[in-house]
C-alpha cells in the first residue's frame, strides 16, 4: 500500500494520508516513531505486509509438543525519514492424534492439550504420517513501513 502525506499536525502527532482512490485517513503516530519532523507534505508512505506458513513433520519420539513466539523489530535511525519493521514468528509443535484420509483431515493436539482438526491441502501427504508423529507449524507475519521523499514533478 502506498499513500501520500497530505497534512501533518506535529503537536497532535497526526498525519493525514491520501490513498490512490483519494480517500483521506488521519493516522495518529505514536511517540515511539522517530523523526516525525522529517515528514513533509507530498512524501510517500509505503507499507508492506507479508505472511507465511511452513510445516515440518517429525516422527514420534524425535520431538516434543511445544510453543514459542518471537517478535523482533527495527526503526529508523535519528535524523532519517521515519521507517520501521516488525516480524512475529509463532511456532507450535503438535502431536497427530487422528488421521481421516477419506475427509483429508488430521487432528492435532497442542502442548496445552487442546485439539484441532484441520483440512490437509495435499491429501497424499497423509500417506507419509502416522498417529503419534509431530507437526511443527511456523507462522510468520512481517510488516514494514517507510516514508519516502516526495517525487519531483
Amino acid at each position: 500500500m502506498t499513500a501520500t502525506v497530505e497534512a501533518i499536525d506535529p503537536d497532535k502527532r497526526i498525519v493525514t494520508l491520501k490513498d490512490k482512490n483519494g480517500v483521506l485517513t488521519d493516522v495518529e503516530v505514536s511517540k515511539g516513531v522517530r523523526n516525525l519532523a522529517q515528514v513533509k507534505k507530498g512524501d510517500q508512505v509505503v507499507a508492506i505486509y507479508r505472511e507465511a506458513l511452513a510445516y515440518e513433520v517429525h516422527k514420534a519420539g524425535t520431538a516434543k509438543p511445544s510453543a514459542d513466539t518471537e517478535v523482533v523489530g527495527e526503526r529508523a535511525k535519528l535524523g532519517e525519514k521515519p521507517a520501521g519493521d516488525v516480524t512475529k514468528v509463532q511456532s507450535v509443535t503438535a502431536t497427530i492424534t487422528a488421521i481421516d484420509k477419506e475427509a483429508s483431515r488430521v487432528t492435532l493436539k497442542g502442548p496445552e492439550g487442546h485439539e484441532v482438526t484441520v483440512k490437509v491441502r495435499d491429501p497424499k501427504k497423509l500417506d507419509t504420517v502416522s498417529v503419534g508423529d509431530l507437526v511443527q507449524l511456523t507462522y510468520t507475519q512481517a510488516f514494514a513501513i517507510a516514508v519516502k521523499p516526495a517525487t519531483a514533478k
